[in-house]
């Protein structure tokens, strides 16, 4: 039975695990299984830079034109809107202004057959005011529609996610609504819609609604039903608003994993495979179809893309990355990085269920990945019991390489498991919870759980923490036992203590403490952008305003804006049991 390395990529955490065997063979092609995604009988893509103009710093938007050429709109380091034409051969001509008013946002930039055409918000003093902008073939503004109607359908800040031209009529998805106006800028229709999803047309003006891993094709603008989004999984997550397509394929999906062509049927085909190909999906700003077997791409730089041809392969041995259910295009652009950075390997993802026991079954026939992103900890603990992974020490001694003294002490020792290291992660990241300092000193940033106990019944009149924030008793206990489950778990007896005194305390605990509460669901399905921001902003004074003990301190930006009025106290799992 081959033995894996376990690799853990959130160390804090132990929640993301990476695992490495020492021989492996390449799994078959599967996408996701959904039986409607298949895939192009070639996926693997090369990649020439194109030239861009000397005042580049930021893509904005990639649009074709009816005569075959190329539009490249961009900021300079000005932040001006300005643009540069690629003829059909993709020599690059002279940069320009596209006009812009002061105090204009322009997006969504699209070919129409009226000409270059985009969405525009533009702060006055009586308010926000959206309008659809044509522009001429150097830039200039040739006609404004003023969308006048649209403050009795849509309750947002006006940005606007996606915009798609079919004919006069005009499809705009906002953050909680989606309408369609005419060429007069009224609305002609309009739905309520699930926040993040978008709403495009497709070449042949049917309604294509994308969001999370869906893309369903409607026959009128509604929200999808649930049999509808169940039977239209693409299997990865859209990274950019779908493209408007062609006659082969209506409309182009852009998911994190690749580019997708949808029939007119609502079949998924996978065209471009960004891993395979060696393109870092985490990087890619924007992405059009460029004639038959050629797609245009902005990632870290402007790329043409084309097809290779269908008997290719790479010369590269495959390192096979095993995942559960989600591949984050973090992970995608690491392997990415690995395969630009050495000519000996390439990388393939493959998707295990958390539902079933698959990779097992892959181990007993000696199909296991080399490298694996298990569902949490315990699953690690337990195939290293089962003697289905090797220690670090096993694999330098048969291949050399890395050694303990590469890593940090501490990490290494944290990481050990019954004296050998069987895991080593990626990246590591502190988990925190902020307290102010006027209630919580740091000479008692360490306890254990009956001096925690304590401190919170010493405060009866304020509220444990911040909604978001071990604001329930079920979310208290996913936060305190969740990390610190190896208080109530012998991994190497394979014995737990849920019965025990200790841990019927912390039940009780999480059952009396004082709870500011959750939203809840129904908070969600008609908050604003704009309530939800001034709720957020509500929700991080609590902490100054001494009505919480506690904030979520596991983002930088909020410990930033904490920084100097509380003072921050590890919660890791040696000091205490947050």
């Amino acid at each position: 039975m081959k033995k894996m390395l376990a690799l853990l990529s959130a160390l804090a955490l132990f929640t993301a695990c990476t695992a490495c065997s020492d021989s492996g063979k390449s799994p078959s092609d599967v996408l996701s299984g959904k039986s409607s995604v298949t895939s192009a009988a070639q996926t693997i893509y090369k990649q020439d830079k194109l030239s861009v103009p000397d005042d580049f710093h930021y893509p904005k938007s990639l649009v074709s034109t009816k005569d075959g050429r190329l539009l490249f709109i961009y900021n300079d380091m000005e932040f001006t809107d300005r643009a540069v034409y690629y003829d059909a051969e993709l020599n690059m001509g002279g940069s320009f202004n596209i006009e812009r008013d002061e105090n204009e946002t322009l997006s969504n930039f699209t070919m129409t057959d009226v000409g270059l055409r985009a969405f525009s918000l533009r702060e006055t003093d009586n308010g926000t005011v959206l309008s659809l902008k044509t522009f001429s073939e150097d830039g200039k503004v040739v006609s404004a529609t003023e969308l006048s109607d649209l403050g009795e359908y849509i309750d947002t800040n006006g940005i606007a996610n996606s915009v798609s031209f079919h004919g006069d009529d005009c499809l705009i998805s906002f953050f909680n609504a989606a309408v369609i106006v005419d060429g007069s800028g009224k609305v002609k229709e309009y739905t309520d819609i699930t926040p993040d999803s978008v709403y495009s047309f497709d070449s042949s003006g049917c309604i294509i609604c994308s969001i999370s891993n869906y893309a369903v094709r409607l026959d009128k603008l509604r929200q999808p039903t649930e049999t509808e989004l169940a039977n239209n999984m693409v299997g990865a997550s859209m990274l950019r608003p779908p493209v408007m397509g062609d006659e082969r394929y209506p409309i182009y999906l852009i998911l994190d994993n690749g580019i997708y062509g949808m029939t007119a049927d609502g079949g998924k085909v996978m065209l471009v495979d960004f891993t395979a190909s060696n393109i870092k999906v985490s990087d890619a700003a924007a992405a059009l179809p460029y004639g038959e077997d050629s797609f245009i791409v902005y990632t870290d730089s402007l790329m043409l893309l084309t097809v290779r041809p269908d008997d290719y392969t790479e010369e590269r041995e495959t390192v096979i990355v095993g995942v559960h259910d989600t591949i984050s295009p973090e992970l995608r652009g690491i392997g990415t990085d690995f395969a630009l950075f050495n000519d000996r390997y390439q990388v393939e993802f493959r998707e295990y269920d958390t539902d079933r026991d698959d990779l097992w079954a892959d181990i007993l026939t000696d199909d296991s990945p080399d490298v694996y992103v298990p569902y949490d900890h315990g699953e690690v603990i337990r195939y290293i019991n089962l003697g289905a992974i090797a220690d670090f020490g096993e694999l330098h001694d048969k291949y050399g390489g890395m050694i303990e003294d590469d890593f940090l002490p501490n990490i290494v020792s944290g990481l050990k498991y019954k004296g050998k290291l069987y895991s080593m992660g990626m990246y590591f990241r502190p988990d925190l919870f902020m307290a102010n300092r006027d209630v919580l000193s740091r000479e008692q940033a360490k306890w254990n759980y009956d001096e925690f106990y304590d401190f919170v019944a010493s405060h009866p009149d304020m509220y444990l923490a911040e909604h978001g924030t071990m604001d329930d008793a079920e979310s208290c206990f996913a936060w305190i036992c969740g990390m610190n489950y190896c208080d109530w778990i012998d991994y190497d007896n394979a014995e737990c203590c849920f019965d025990s005194p200790e841990f019927i305390k912390l039940l009780e605990f999480c059952k009396n403490a004082n709870y500011i509460g959750s939203y809840g669901d129904s908070y969600y399905e008609n908050i604003t952008a704009e309530q939800l921001a001034l709720d957020g902003t509500e929700n991080m004074s609590y902490l100054g305003n001494k009505k919480v003990l506690f904030a979520d301190g596991r983002y930088g930006a909020m410990i930033e804006s904490f920084t100097n009025a509380f003072a921050a106290h590890s919660m890791s799992a040696d000091v205490s049991p947050l």
